[in-house]
């Protein structure tokens, strides 16, 4: 049984003081010998990305609307908000993340959350997200729940390794929990697709196809990030996730797995061979992986 990668979640360590998604955060994961880093990115109205996880700016920090808007010069100026108080982190650049990573005596891979769903007007923001993390070469992959922005992204820069969420598609969840998809087929699992709405097959025959049409939506994908919850139902139902992307050449990702309390959930992942696990609280994973 191997081990699996760690990914810190928003550049997280157990305990630390730094924010989520900081400059701060992912020094201190590269302090502590960290394998794979997550941030999210979205794309500013030229030159550069913000990390942040919305695409919007109300709430999380002093500034509001769509971060779209914004330039570099306004981006700089923004601080986040911490539990309804200004704090002294500022959400960084994408370019200034990767400079940190490049300059350092690391081997870390970047995983970079790519929050722009909708499609650009124009192909630019794509041209410059592959431009800005070429430094890291294969120690970056863009991940993202948007399989259209990855075809297109794979179309300009097919050297770019990429990783696809598939949640839009498939999902097990509560009902309260996301917009798509929006129906519960006949099988448990939400899926909006026709084949899902009426139970012929057994269930492990239906992942099976499903599993199969979902890792071609994005060609050349390296890896396939999955609610932890889907992976762990699909288990008990007999099909393993892990072994049928990795018959494919495809790494399986299970978000998010933290601890104490996802710790069954974690031993259950690591022996069906899941290759990468993502978490807020990396120390703990170690210790139980």
């Amino acid at each position: 049984m191997s081990h699996p990668t760690i990914i810190h979640h928003k550049a997280a360590l157990d305990g630390q003081e730094a924010l989520p998604n900081t400059l701060e955060a992912v020094a201190n994961c590269l302090r502590a010998n960290a394998a794979m880093i997550e941030i999210d990115i979205c794309a500013l109205a030229t030159d550069d990305y913000l990390v942040m996880h919305d695409t919007t700016l109300d709430g999380e920090t002093t500034g509001y609307g769509e971060i779209q808007a914004y330039s570099v010069e306004a981006a700089r100026q923004l601080k986040l908000i911490h539990h309804g108080t200004v704090s002294s982190y500022r959400p960084p650049l994408l370019s200034e993340v990767i400079q940190l990573i490049a300059s350092a005596p690391s081997n870390a891979v970047l995983q970079l959350d790519f929050k722009n769903a909708y499609p650009f007007v124009g192909e630019e923001p794509l041209h410059r997200l592959s431009k800005l993390i070429a430094p890291l070469g294969k120690r970056a992959v863009v991940s993202s729940v948007a399989d259209w922005q990855l075809r297109q992204l794979h179309r300009i820069a097919p050297e770019i390794r990429l990783g696809f969420d598939p949640q839009l598609y498939l999902d097990w969840r509560g009902k309260e929990d996301e917009i798509f998809p929006e129906k519960q087929g006949d099988y448990g699992y939400w899926d909006d697709y026709p084949i899902a709405a009426k139970r012929i097959w057994s269930v492990t025959s239906y992942l099976a196809d499903r599993c199969a049409f979902l890792a071609q939506q994005v060609p050349g994908i390296d890896m396939m990030f999955i609610r932890h919850d889907l992976i762990t139902q699909s288990l008990k139902e007999g099909f393993n996730w892990a072994q049928a992307l990795g018959s494919r050449g495809i790494a399986l990702a299970a978000w998010t797995v933290d601890l104490p309390q996802s710790a069954e959930a974690a031993k259950q992942l690591i022996a069906a061979g899941v290759t990468h696990i993502t978490t807020n609280t990396p120390s703990k994973l170690k210790v139980q992986n």
